[in-house]
């Protein structure tokens, strides 16, 4: 639910955040839901940059 809130807090779509991220819309709906787990610091660093929050939220692989 990170990911959906942050995005929706940005009022962006799905396919926004996808366009900013670089990555297909199934893939935000797959971080989203949980079914794509949030474990490549990569894609963290990337998803904090984007939506403008700390690193410390997306989790301390961050540093």
């Amino acid at each position: 639910m990170l990911v959906r809130s942050a995005r929706v807090a940005h009022g962006w779509t799905q396919r926004d955040l996808a366009d900013h991220l670089h990555c297909s819309r199934s893939t935000v709906s797959r971080l989203e839901t949980g079914a794509q787990p949030l474990d490549d610091v990569a894609t963290l660093r990337r998803l904090a940059e984007v939506l403008g929050s700390p690193r410390r939220r997306w989790g301390s692989p961050l540093r």
